[in-house]
């Protein structure tokens, strides 16, 4: 097996993925603490080191939570799209005469998501990422740390060679590979959307029978909170070591959640129009249809225009079909426009906002979180 194949083969959730994580953890983050323990630098900080290893937020978050959390989410992701692209089929919301283009959509998908190309740009990506962006990012200008001694000649330690060349660049792989696949599916959701739908207003899903995209999307989420994870680790560090302001970056936070919501969750606003157009077709019919029966109704039951009726009313089945075409045309009314339900978007929202909990503990006491979730509640 080969560097790819371990990195980017389809998984399925089981043991072997425990074990991959646990590899992983192993190659990317115990050296780490082995190095710092004997190099000095794991747990106590001295008028030479500031930022112990152990209490370095940001890379325990990241190696040890973020990861696993990326890594779960390519199994259980990759599960979902391809139920979903066999959803599109089983459920004959793409109509025989379309089945050729969604097949060279899957496809496309299929391809471009574990081609070598892919992989190998996804793997130099990784290091110019590092290059380029997260030393600058993550080190506290001025501090030193278990892997960088700003101060002096010595630069970055055993510990931070370790960390660049080979830490953050595993996690990396896996993010970029997370996003490639998200942009992916996307895409393929942009062009299925572009096809002629079999949407029924009628189905039971509350949403034209779409709502498997819905629950496909909002388990994107994950990447995001191993994302928000991250941004909210860094964010520790600096107010820990740097002595800056929880407040300093509420603006920072409150627009992060927003915009990593708003992603993940727009690809599903390509099927709107499909679902707005169905919603106001059956409603027009159903409209009509109601009038109908209603008017028969009428003239049965109200204004006695039947004169060879002799039907007892009480229990009569017109009774609870005019009951249930008014919870037909309710159902139709009350169709989603978006394949996604409110209650399911705020538990998406939620998972977003966790990783940032903890900082609240930097800003505010222990007994002022408390005496504030009582004073919600009661």
């Amino acid at each position: 097996m080969n560097i790819a194949d371990l990195f980017f083969k389809s998984q399925t959730y089981d043991r072997d993925t425990i074990k991959k994580i646990f590899l992983i953890i192993a190659v990317s983050w115990l050296p780490l603490l082995i190095i710092s323990f004997f190099s000095g630098t794991m747990l106590s900080a001295d008028s030479k080191i500031k930022i112990p290893f152990l209490y370095d937020y940001l890379t325990n978050a990241r190696l040890l939570i973020s990861f696993p959390v990326i890594f779960l989410s390519i199994s259980i992701i990759n599960n979902l799209i391809s139920k979903s692209f066999d959803q599109f089929v089983s459920a004959e919301i793409v109509r025989t005469e379309d089945l050729r283009k969604f097949k060279q959509i899957s496809d496309t998908y299929y391809k471009l998501k574990d081609s070598k190309i892919s992989n190998i740009i996804i793997f130099f990506l990784s290091y110019l990422w590092i290059y380029f962006f997260w030393r600058n990012y993550e080190d506290i200008s001025g501090l030193n740390s278990w892997k960088l001694i700003s101060s002096g000649n010595e630069g970055v330690q055993l510990a931070g060679y370790w960390y660049y060349i080979v830490s953050i660049p595993v996690v990396q792989i896996f993010m970029f590979k997370m996003i490639w696949t998200f942009l992916l599916w996307s895409s393929s959701l942009y062009r299925i959307a572009k096809l002629n739908l079999n949407i029924s207003s009628s189905s039971p899903d509350g949403a034209g029978g779409l709502a498997f995209l819905g629950y496909t999307q909002i388990f994107f989420g994950l990447l995001g909170f191993a994302q928000n994870v991250t941004f909210s680790a860094g964010i520790a560090d600096k107010i820990v070591y740097n002595n800056e302001s929880f407040m300093d970056y509420r603006f920072n936070i409150i627009l992060g959640i927003i915009s990593v919501s708003l992603i993940y969750i727009v690809p599903l606003l390509f099927f709107t129009k499909h679902l707005l157009n169905a919603k106001l077709v059956t409603l027009f019919e159903y409209s009509k249809l109601g009038l109908n029966y209603g008017t028969s109704f009428e003239n049965k039951w109200i204004k006695k225009n039947m004169p060879d009726n002799s039907e007892p009313l009480l229990g009569n089945a017109d009774i609870q079909s005019l009951a249930d075409m008014s919870n037909s045309v309710k159902m139709v009314q009350d169709q989603l426009i978006i394949p996604l339900r409110i209650s399911t978007f705020i538990a998406f929202f939620v998972v977003l906002i966790i990783p940032y909990l903890p900082l609240l503990l930097l800003r505010f006491t222990s007994e002022e979180i408390l005496q504030g979730i009582l004073n919600f509640f009661v």
